[in-house]
């Protein structure tokens, strides 16, 4: 039976709180937990975005890695002894200028961050398992351009009241 037709305001609504969800679910500790443990590692689930910034980027500064991640720097020094005291990641003094030091990834991190995209993209692939091709294809690029959008366009001011 085909779904009764939506307006734009509800398919925007019911978007909304899809996206809410969608959110929530991939902020959710327990979820990271169970995640990690399938990788066979023990990451926290800021650790791991450091450390998957850190193998993307190659030698990176906390500064840096601070901003790109959007986590208090605070926050970075001490989840990165932490990928450090684990094996996960290297520091070493900026050759260029002895002050700073830079970030990266050990072998051990990088082999963390393969297993862990490799768990995310198995569960991936077993959910949308019954969907075709252009439907999963026509859903990235659609929320590819949303993110966009959404970076793009600054939030509105509701208008004062009286």
């Amino acid at each position: 039976m085909p779904e009764p037709p939506v307006t734009v305001a509800e398919a925007r609504e019911r978007l909304g709180r899809a996206l809410d969800t969608l959110v929530r679910f991939g902020a959710s500790r327990r979820l990271h937990q169970r995640q990690a443990s399938a990788a066979g590692t023990a990451i926290s689930q800021q650790g791991f975005r450091l450390l998957r910034v850190i193998d993307e980027t190659g030698p990176i500064t906390p500064t840096e890695l601070a901003r790109l991640t959007r986590i208090d720097p605070a926050v970075v020094t001490r989840q990165c002894r932490t990928l450090a005291d684990d094996g996960l990641i290297s520091r070493a003094r900026d050759e260029a200028d002895g002050r700073l030091s830079t970030l990266a990834a050990t072998d051990l991190g990088h082999q963390t961050v393969q297993r862990m995209r490799l768990v995310l993209n198995q569960h991936m692939q077993v959910a949308l398992e019954r969907w075709g091709e252009s439907d999963v294809a026509t859903l990235a690029n659609l929320l590819e351009r949303l993110e966009a959008d959404l970076r793009a366009i600054p939030y509105p001011d509701l208008p004062t009241e009286p």
